[in-house]
């Protein structure tokens, strides 16, 4: 090891080459950098000897090209620093304009133009701007909802308006609701279909099917796919009675025919265990599956000659036993009533001669008159009860 000591009167250069050691006098020239704002960038440089003044440094620092010399707050460009934490080059909001001393470190400065990059989240590089609805977010669809027309503002979607997107909610005048409005002028309800009336001559002439008997005509099909000509059993167990098995569906008795009816009409969570003695009035029919949206329909018991509406369920309960099923039709003069029904082996008090062609002991397609004994003149008439859709 090399021990180098010096006096207090000896100098020691380490970072100037003397090109001649017996005269201190002369000194080889080393490269100053003029770096006036000390931000680490200079404008010019010299190879000099000694220092050309005040704001020369011999440190190149970052390189050349400070376009603002005297202000440490700006770079090459002229524009100021701001706040980059997330280092991807868009500033934060607010964060005005900063020096590279006031963080301690130029990655996390932004020199973008901050007037088309303000970041939304500077804790996150993949964050950067807001969508349509002010919401920090690579997905533009984020906070919109589907709104249609409304043009009366009663919450239904005029007929032939198309969706667009909102933000957060539906502006006045549309709705987010997807059921088509047949209550303006411009429709009129005849035989179930809706038909155009006032309405411009560029719209669609088409009926329009009722989208009410739509879920009943889906709901009746349902049930005929499941059950009809299957043999009538009252099942034995709670589960054949409200299973959806093979086992389930292969016999079923009235009630619970009109069971499943109501549970595909979307009226019940679920197959329920009923019977008629629980169908005789709108509290018990109620109480038994479980819910308010079945209704007892005015008029139904007391007039023999009543004309029920598709859909309607039919009750009727005696001493000995009661019946039930569900209305498929009525015929256009009002006096023949369709019938999808559980039909014991003894069958109806009315079976002409489409009933008999249809079998007993089963699941079957029915026709009856409005007034037969069958319905209305049964001696334990309870009425027809209509499902709230």
């Amino acid at each position: 090891m090399v021990l180098l000591f010096l006096s207090s009167t000896e100098k020691f250069h380490v970072s100037v080459q003397d090109c001649d050691d017996n005269d201190n006098t002369v000194v080889k020239a080393v490269t100053w950098y003029k770096d006036e704002d000390s931000d680490g960038w200079y404008t010019e440089k010299q190879d000099t000897s000694e220092s050309p003044g005040d704001g020369w440094t011999k440190n190149e620092g970052n390189g050349e090209g400070d376009g603002c010399p005297k202000d440490p707050c700006c770079h090459t460009d002229g524009l100021p620093f701001y706040e980059d934490k997330d280092t991807d080059g868009w500033y934060v909001k607010g964060s005005g304009n900063k020096c590279p001393t006031d963080v301690g470190n130029d990655s996390k400065l932004s020199r973008t133009n901050p007037n088309s990059t303000e970041d939304c989240d500077d804790g996150d590089t993949n964050l950067k701007t807001k969508n349509e609805c002010g919401i920090c977010t690579n997905d533009a669809n984020e906070g919109k909802v589907t709104c249609y027309i409304d043009n009366d503002k009663d919450g239904f979607r005029n007929w032939n308006s198309t969706p667009e997107k909102q933000c957060n909610e539906c502006k006045d005048g549309y709705t987010s609701n997807t059921e088509r409005d047949y209550d303006d002028d411009c429709f009129k309800k005849e035989n179930h279909f809706w038909h155009w009336a006032t309405c411009s001559p560029d719209q669609n002439p088409t009926p329009i099917p009722d989208p009410k008997d739509k879920k009943i005509d889906d709901a009746i099909q349902k049930i005929k796919d499941d059950l009809l000509g299957h043999t009538y059993k009252i099942p034995e167990s709670f589960a054949l009675r409200t299973e959806k098995t093979t086992a389930a569906l292969e016999f079923s008795d009235c009630s619970e025919l009109v069971s499943r009816y109501l549970e595909a009409l979307g009226v019940t969570n679920g197959v329920k265990s009923i019977s008629t003695w629980s169908m005789t009035n709108e509290e018990g029919f109620r109480e038994a599956t479980g819910n308010d949206n079945i209704s007892f329909v005015d008029g139904s018991k007391k007039s023999k000659k009543f004309v029920p509406q598709k859909g309607d369920i039919f009750v009727w309960r005696a001493s000995n036993g009661g019946h039930t099923g569900v209305v498929t039709g009525i015929s256009d003069d009002n006096k023949t009533i369709f019938i999808l029904e559980a039909l014991s082996a003894s069958g109806s008090r009315e079976e002409n001669t489409f009933n008999k062609a249809q079998g007993k002991n089963r699941v079957r397609n029915s026709q009856y008159k409005v007034d037969s004994r069958a319905l209305s003149n049964h001696a334990g008439w309870k009425g027809y009860f209509r499902p709230q859709l």
